[in-house]
């Protein structure tokens, strides 16, 4: 298997929009208040899992039983790599994933978002930490990082 990164973008943009159509419902975890339905009020990780899910199923010769989610580093096992494509042992391809959040559910700007992306803090798990972890690691020859975002309808601007 080698997965084309142009290929790895492309698809997964297809597999958010995919994901979005079946309209998820996030619960909020104090409230239990459900959010909005779509993939907008899910976590990183639900993302991540929800647009797989619909590659899989979409493109089954390129990403069924191919990937894994939350692999261990080898040098940190407490920390895991958000996505891994090949087999457990021998993984081809190491990526870390990114949530761009613009607006909260409540359609409030989303004033830490910056932190999250170029936060040079170990503590902030930022996209630019992400990167440093992935230059160190022995767990894919081929590593990256992917960011992904989405565009805010109107409707959810006015809150």
């Amino acid at each position: 298997m080698t997965l084309n990164l142009d290929e790895l973008v492309a698809d997964f943009a297809v597999g958010i929009k995919s994901a979005d159509a079946r309209r998820p419902q996030a619960v909020n975890v104090r409230s239990k208040k459900p959010f909005q339905p779509g993939v907008g009020p899910h976590s990183e990780a639900e993302t991540v899992e929800l647009v797989m899910t619909e590659l899989a199923a979409l493109k089954p010769s390129t990403y069924a039983g191919k990937f894994a989610l939350g692999v261990p580093y080898p040098e940190a096992s407490r920390q895991k790599c958000d996505l891994c494509f090949g087999r457990p042992g021998s993984w081809e391809l190491a990526v870390e994933v990114k949530m761009l959040r613009i607006l909260g559910d409540n359609g409030k700007a989303n004033d830490n978002i910056l932190m999250h992306i170029f936060s040079p803090y170990p503590a902030h798990r930022s996209a630019l930490t992400d990167c440093s972890k992935l230059a160190s690691t022995r767990l894919a020859p081929r590593r990256g990082v992917l960011i992904y975002a989405w565009e805010v309808q109107s409707d959810q601007r006015d809150g």
